[in-house]
């Protein structure tokens, strides 16, 4: 992720992040498309529990797949 959000800077991210926003790549076909003012973002996701909290500490959660599912959707 320090490669892209941080151009390559040691930035240390928290222990239960695992998804960073980036913006301000350049994007050939966004520019020939809207002008040179034109950037491209992205999000990048990390397939983990969603904020390191483990399945079982989390109420009503049947199992881990569940809650990595819930993860998944909660991070989009």
């Amino acid at each position: 992720m320090n490669a892209l959000a941080h151009r390559c800077e040691p930035v240390a991210l928290a222990h239960g992040v695992h998804a960073q926003a980036v913006g301000g790549l350049i994007h050939w076909g966004l520019i020939r498309r809207f002008g040179p003012t034109s950037r491209a973002r992205l999000i990048l996701l990390h397939d983990a529990p969603y904020g390191s909290v483990d399945a079982s500490e989390v109420p009503a959660c049947p199992d881990a797949a569940s809650w990595q599912q819930a993860s998944t959707t909660l991070r989009l």
